[in-house]
């Protein structure tokens, strides 16, 4: 009774009351501050808990009073108390680190980064933030306060809009992945399809936003893709078919080209004529163009293949013509090829003949080059050689006999000329005599000049025979007419030198009328040629000036010639300097043939070579220069380094460019042998390319066959995935060997292979775990079985029958965890072995020691399961928290160390908690009830 009058305050019903006295109760005295505890977590009224909280300076209590509060109010209470904890009542860095991990709230982080004393809890606090606006009004007050908070701040709003325009990007993504599906959906399926497939389903896969807007579009496009790709697929499947048809009837037409061939070869190979086997060639190709015909029957030959037949038939039809006809002219070649070794230069007819029959034999057999020729036939091209050796011999030798002829025939000229009559009919008929020996045809101009000469002897005939004065008169008369007859002075000029060499062809006589005649003759051409004497006056004006203007031209060469800088000569003006005084120096014309244009012709010409052995010099060095190009150009076709010799290559062409031009055919030929040099080097580079290519097409098919094979495994039954780990681990490895691939498509295929290898791991970490999660699953068997066994122990009721029954079943057991294989062993031979020895006593202490154990187990469990523990136990589960707490801080310090995951720890508690024994069921069933709710709510 009195004890109700004198209760404690804090126990008072009325809340005020209580509150009140949670204010005088100290913090640092342990028995108060356990009533600060208790109120503050079990007190049934919010202001009496948040005033017991506030007094609280554990951090951990304060943590967990926050996390099981209901009321928003209590929660903003307790982050005031944690902010005034952490920033004025102590300046501990680990709970104020402790406080962020555990309490992600807005204000709380806020009131860190505004009231914190620490640099380093004020970033930790703005790494956390992820509110835009509070980061936009925190930017705004620490500006030029607090740089490190601020630039972390301004980062996060950095990454905020990072992440706002990713989720843009992603969207837009999200379209033009649908988009492309769509399209690819209504084209032709290409070889690419089934890789871009996957590739928009993996860019699909990844982007980690809603795509409830598109998910339909998307199932429906790539529903529709996959459908055109199953149909192409078949379509594929059916033209490799044909494929295969089309490649054997390729084999045939192969074998059908090289069975003519061989045919043809074997046959040519024989030299006689007369012993090959014409039945034998005829039959091979009469049953290769049978088979040919039947062949052509299922699938058409491709040009290249249909052209070599061609060719090989019509060469293998043609050689058989060609032996048909050496046989059948056998006998007529062998008497054509005595013949031709019978006859000799002189018989220019029977050559000319012979050499038309070789020829008109040769022109219908038309021997094939590429085949071997009969010994006939090598005979007869002999004969050929021999008879124009002959027919040469004639043609040099009658060549002599006309040039004799022509020679008899301007001596028979030159006597008609001077009149001797004597001479002449002699010299006439030894040329006719002569005249007679040459063929028709080859005489024809030595004829028709004999029959002027003739005329001219006839005249002689005529003229010594009657009268030279009538002859003589009319000439004087022509000259006489001439003096009145106006044509130009040149014209006239001829004519009078064409009458006066006529008077001369006449001859002279004796007679005292021919003086008479020859004097009205001369003055005649006297008066006829005067009005000439002006005009040839100025030509010969014309003609000095001409020379004095070579003279001067040459006087100006020479000047160039002595006082040019040929070193450093502009040589392209140069050129044109000589072809320009070449045009000038033909230009000056007429000029008199005398000694002095002689001479000025001869300093003109030396000048010139002067100049020209300059230039010569030029182009001799122009020469050594390309040929020095060349050289190099050679060298670098050696060259390993391609790269390097292509633009070594560019750079020799742009000097050769630089570099004067020589003479048309010189130019020609040396650029001809530079270019090929060029050309032989930019086909390496293109065979290079070609190579590089190759290599990156193979490389791009290896990885992808690599990538099938790795996604083949994907498929395996679950005992297969696991004995794939290895061979999945050599493609990997396989894959990270594969270099270089094209430039263009490296990064999705890469992306691509690594999707896949992740898809595989994880699989492969899914099926290990459900294997795992079933070992738990026999761990737990082997427990309970252990439990029931060590529970007959303890009460000593196990009979060896029972136990024989149990060793029956732990032996039925599946396997266990490799890390709690030893232990659970260890717990059964050792219950077997309490057994054996009659040990019971020994065995209920043992089971005695295990219950703090397994205790403390549940009480883990149940931290780990968020779930609340009795009573009773709070102060050892604040204990266990506390300590775990001051580990997680102590791993996070320690490199080489890691934090435990949930999974990790929940399967070490389980292996700990089923390896401990031995253990009396009844005496800890509640403890295995917690741990086993606890247990099935981390796994739910």
């Amino acid at each position: 009774m009195f004890k109700k009058w004198f209760k404690p305050k804090w126990e008072h019903e009325h809340p005020n009351v209580r509150t009140q006295a949670v204010k005088m109760l100290d913090n640092e005295k342990l028995q108060e501050r356990a009533i600060l505890e208790n109120l503050a977590q079990l007190d049934p009224n919010e202001s009496v808990r948040i005033a017991a909280a506030t007094k609280l300076s554990d951090p951990a209590l304060l943590v967990e009073l926050y996390q099981n509060a209901n009321l928003l109010s209590e929660k903003d209470a307790l982050i005031t108390c944690f902010t005034e904890l952490v920033s004025t009542r102590t300046k501990d860095e680990s709970v104020a680190l402790f406080a962020l991990e555990h309490i992600n709230n807005a204000a709380f982080l806020e009131s860190m980064i505004r009231q914190s004393p620490l640099a380093n809890i004020r970033q930790k606090a703005a790494h956390l933030i992820t509110n835009e606006e509070q980061l936009l009004d925190l930017e705004n007050t620490l500006k030029n306060k607090d740089k490190g908070t601020y630039r972390i701040i301004k980062d996060k709003l950095k990454q905020i809009k990072s992440k706002l325009k990713q989720l843009s990007v992603d969207q837009a993504e999200l379209e033009a992945t649908v988009t492309t599906l769509e399209h690819l959906s209504q084209q032709d399926p290409s070889p690419l399809l089934p890789h871009q497939l996957k590739q928009l389903t993996s860019k699909w896969n990844k982007i980690d936003q809603d795509k409830s807007n598109w998910q339909e579009r998307y199932n429906q496009a790539l529903k529709n893709c996959q459908t055109r790709l199953t149909k192409h697929q078949e379509h594929i499947q059916t033209m490799a078919a044909a494929k295969q048809e089309q490649l054997a009837a390729a084999q045939t037409f192969e074998h059908i080209c090289e069975t003519i061939e061989q045919g043809t070869q074997l046959i040519s190979s024989e030299r006689n004529s007369q012993l090959v086997d014409l039945a034998g060639l005829k039959q091979i190709i009469t049953e290769q163009k049978n088979a040919w015909h039947q062949a052509q029957i299922h699938a058409q030959a491709d040009p290249q293949t249909q052209a070599r037949y061609q060719k090989n038939l019509q060469q293998a039809e043609h050689y058989i013509h060609c032996i048909e006809l050496l046989q059948s002219q056998h006998q007529k070649l062998e008497q054509w090829i005595e013949q031709s070794h019978l006859l000799q230069a002189i018989n220019v007819e029977k050559i000319v003949q012979l050499k038309k029959s070789f020829s008109y034999f040769f022109k219908q057999l038309k021997w094939p080059i590429h085949f071997l020729k009969p010994n006939i036939m090598v005979k007869a091209e002999n004969s050929v050689l021999q008879l124009k050796q002959l027919h040469q011999q004639a043609e040099q030798a009658l060549l002599d006999f006309k040039n004799k002829v022509a020679k008899n025939l301007k001596d028979l000229k030159e006597e008609v000329k001077n009149g001797h009559l004597k001479e002449v009919n002699k010299k006439l008929k030894h040329i006719q005599s002569d005249l007679q020996q040459i063929p028709i045809k080859e005489s024809q101009t030595l004829q028709n000049e004999l029959r002027k000469i003739t005329q001219s002897v006839n005249e002689l005939r005529n003229w010594q025979g009657y009268a030279i004065i009538p002859k003589k008169q009319a000439l004087t008369e022509q000259m006489q007419n001439l003096i009145k007859t106006d044509i130009p002075a040149p014209d006239k000029a001829e004519r009078i030198k064409l009458l006066q060499n006529q008077w001369r062809t006449l001859g002279n006589s004796q007679c005292t009328e021919e003086k008479t005649l020859w004097q009205a003759f001369k003055e005649a051409a006297d008066q006829a040629y005067e009005p000439c004497k002006a005009y040839f006056t100025q030509q010969n004006t014309l003609k000095q000036e001409n020379l004095n203007k070579r003279v001067q031209l040459c006087d100006q060469l020479e000047h160039y010639a002595q006082h040019h800088n040929w070193t450093h000569a502009d040589w392209p003006l140069v050129f044109e300097t000589l072809k320009t005084a070449r045009t000038q120096w033909r230009q000056y014309t007429p000029i008199e043939h005398h000694q002095a244009s002689k001479q000025v012709q001869k300093r003109f010409d030396q000048i010139i070579q002067t100049i020209q052995s300059h230039t010569d010099a030029y182009k001799q060095n122009l020469k050594k220069q390309k040929r020095a190009l060349i050289e190099q150009m050679t060298t670098l076709l050696d060259d390993e380094d391609l790269s390097h010799a292509i633009t070594q290559s560019k750079n020799l062409q742009e000097q050769w460019r630089k570099i004067g031009r020589l003479k048309y055919n010189e130019e020609q030929a040396l650029y001809q042998e530079f270019r090929k040099l060029c050309d032989v080097l930019f086909a390496r580079r293109q065979q290079s390319h070609k190579e590089r290519q190759l290599e990156l097409e193979n490389n791009k098919q290896a990885v992808l066959s690599l990538q099938a094979e790795l996604e083949s495994l994907q498929k395996l039954s679950n005992e297969q995935l696991l004995a794939s780990k290895k061979q999945a681990q050599a493609l990997y490895e396989q894959f990270e060997k594969i270099a270089p691939l094209p430039k263009t498509e490296a990064r999705q295929i890469r992306e691509a292979f690594q999707q896949s290898y992740q898809n595989y791991q994880a699989q492969l970490n899914t099926h290990k775990q459900a294997v795992l999660e079933k070992q738990y699953e026999h761990l737990w068997q082997a427990c309970e079985l252990l439990e029931t066994m060590e529970l007959a122990i303890l009460e000593q009721t196990l009979s060896d029958t029972a136990l024989q029954d149990i060793k029956h079943q732990w032996s039925d057991i599946g396997p266990v965890p490799e890390t709690a294989e030893t232990d659970i062993n260890a717990r059964f031979d050792s219950a077997i072995n309490a057994y054996t020895h009659s040990t019971a006593e020994a065995f209920k202490q043992a089971e005695l020691d295990r219950y703090p154990l397994l205790h403390t187990l549940t009480l883990h469990m149940e931290i780990l399961a968020g779930l609340e523990s009795p009573q009773e136990d709070q102060d050892q589960r604040m204990a266990l928290q506390v300590d775990r707490l001051s580990q997680k801080m102590s791993l996070g310090h320690t490199s080489g160390q890691r934090n435990l995951s949930n999974l990790e720890l929940r399967q070490s508690l389980e292996a700990t908690w089923c390896c401990t024994g031995p253990i009396n069921i009844n005496t800890i069933k509640n403890l295995k009830d917690r741990f086993l709710k606890a247990k099935e709510h981390i796994q739910s």
